[in-house]
């Protein structure tokens, strides 16, 4: 069944950046977050949020400037982009005295409250979840049952299957031709 067939009407679309780059990351892939200028003809995106970390300040300044790029340019594709900062942890007896986390407490719940504003929002007909990560399950059964199309949309390696489970359907985003799917080493194109 194509995309167009389980994507329509008015859409909300919630993206976890970490979850999607670490799964792909393991394959060699990377969606083109440009998808959204490619929605099927009755599709309309009425807000598309995702969710990450900013970069370290100890990565070196070409690889930090690729990152803020990468963030940047979803802001300029019509994503709205929350990037919170990486967290210190200390590493006593390690020979690295702190290590950066990703503050997965904040990312995971900001896309959880996404999904819980999208499933109350009236104009929003279907939600276009990009993670595979079975912690939004409860978010996504409850969107089902008041009445929202939820497809979730992700690394068919890695996604949770109870999360699959709860949504009205399943998106290997690497088959899926509308995600353009390319290896993590090309240099992204940017889309004017």
């Amino acid at each position: 069944m194509s995309v167009e067939k389980r994507i329509f009407g008015k859409l909300g679309v919630v993206c976890d950046l970490s979850n999607m780059f670490k799964a792909g990351k393991k394959i060699g892939l990377r969606p083109d977050y440009s998808f959204l200028r490619n929605m099927p003809p009755d599709c309309s995106v009425v807000s598309a949020k995702a969710f990450g970390s900013l970069p370290p300040d100890s990565l070196k300044k070409s690889q930090y400037d690729a990152q803020m790029d990468f963030l940047f340019l979803l802001s300029r594709l019509s994503w709205e982009v929350t990037a919170y900062p990486l967290l210190r942890v200390a590493t006593p007896g390690s020979e690295r005295p702190f290590i950066f986390r990703e503050d997965e407490l904040s990312v995971d719940g900001g896309v959880r409250e996404t999904i819980r504003n999208f499933a109350k929002d009236s104009q929003i007909e279907s939600i276009l979840i990009l993670a595979g990560d079975g912690g939004y399950t409860a978010e996504v059964s409850s969107a089902v049952s008041a009445g929202k199309k939820v497809i979730v949309a992700s690394w068919q390696h890695s996604v949770n299957p109870s999360l699959v489970e709860a949504a009205s359907g399943f998106i290997n985003i690497s088959e899926e031709p509308m995600f353009n799917c390319s290896k993590l080493k090309q240099k992204p194109e940017l889309v004017a």
